[in-house]
């Protein structure tokens, strides 16, 4: 693990280093296929990096983490958990010497079909804008429960539902930590009217995306909405999340996507239709585009 970290004030797409699943899997200390994997130690990241196709959770147990979230600087400290979602891009950390944590890593896929096509307005809204939050004893006494029992479970041999045993318990898991996040943020009502008034916009616009029953995907008809330009939506959402507002549009309808053809018996044109898409074609080329699966192959690759 190293100490030092190499500071600069310039973070640029050429600057940050990718952080593959490959990457991540190497020094897993348990895994489950290419979905989960845990450790008990943080690796320090001396410049800029983003974990290119998954998320991480730290749960700092004794000592702290110095990092920067989207150039955001961050103190993960004892008894909290720090949430680094997808393309969000950590700079350079200063773990203390007594620093002691729990990590995790969920793929993008794991992520997308169990977690937020379930309840993806926890994930995205409370998590994006507020990646750390404060665990009680009694809290990080449920966490090491899970922890131990989902550790337990992953070393079973031989049991053909194991997978299923494991990703309903790390999705359970994931429930109770959202619940203290929401907790959290109902605690500090008062900040977030203080917070700043870009907050603001970006939290009206992920509440506007959950609220469209069929996903609008323009950004200047929600930059609209807020009387903004698409160009300061995006500039809002990359300095939250390291995403432009068009990712998160397209984020969302793919989610919308992958649940109906996964979780229902219509049609492809029937989904096409019901999610705002001016024919089959069209709709055929936009999933191809952001998953590189047809429809057909979408569907039957779930199955």
């Amino acid at each position: 693990m190293t100490k030092s970290v190499r500071s600069t004030n310039v973070v640029s797409d050429a600057s940050v280093y990718e952080i593959t699943a490959d990457d991540i899997f190497k020094y897993s200390k348990i895994m489950l296929g290419k979905d989960i994997a845990f450790f008990d130690e943080w690796f320090n990241v001396r410049t800029f990096a983003r974990i290119k196709d998954g998320m991480a959770v730290i749960i700092c147990r004794k000592g702290r983490v110095d990092l920067s979230i989207n150039a955001r600087d961050y103190s993960v400290e004892e008894n909290s958990f720090c949430v680094l979602s997808s393309n969000v891009v950590i700079g350079p950390s200063r773990s203390s010497d007594d620093f002691q944590c729990s990590f995790f890593y969920l793929s993008n896929k794991y992520v997308q079909d169990i977690l937020l096509v379930r309840n993806r307005k926890i994930v995205i809204k409370d998590l994006f804008v507020r990646p750390i939050v404060n665990l009680t004893p009694d809290a990080l006494a449920v966490f090491d429960n899970y922890y131990r029992f989902i550790e337990d479970r992953m070393s079973v041999v031989g049991n053909d539902y194991q997978p299923n045993i494991v990703r309903s318990l790390v999705c359970a898991l994931f429930y109770e930590l959202f619940s203290f996040a929401k907790q959290y943020s109902a605690e500090d009502d008062e900040e977030v009217v203080s917070s700043r008034h870009s907050d603001q916009l970006f939290k009206a616009f992920v509440d506007a995306l959950h609220s469209d029953g069929v996903k609008r995907r323009s950004v200047a008809s929600y930059a609209a909405d807020l009387c903004i330009t698409p160009k300061y939506l995006s500039v809002i959402c990359k300095d939250n999340t390291g995403l432009t507002a068009m990712d998160f549009i397209n984020e969302f309808v793919m989610q919308d996507v992958r649940r109906m053809l996964v979780y229902s018996d219509k049609s492809i044109k029937e989904i096409s239709n019901e999610l705002g898409f001016p024919n089959v074609s069209f709709f055929g080329k936009y999933v191809k585009m952001h998953s590189g699966l047809t429809p057909r192959q979408m569907r039957r690759s779930e199955l």
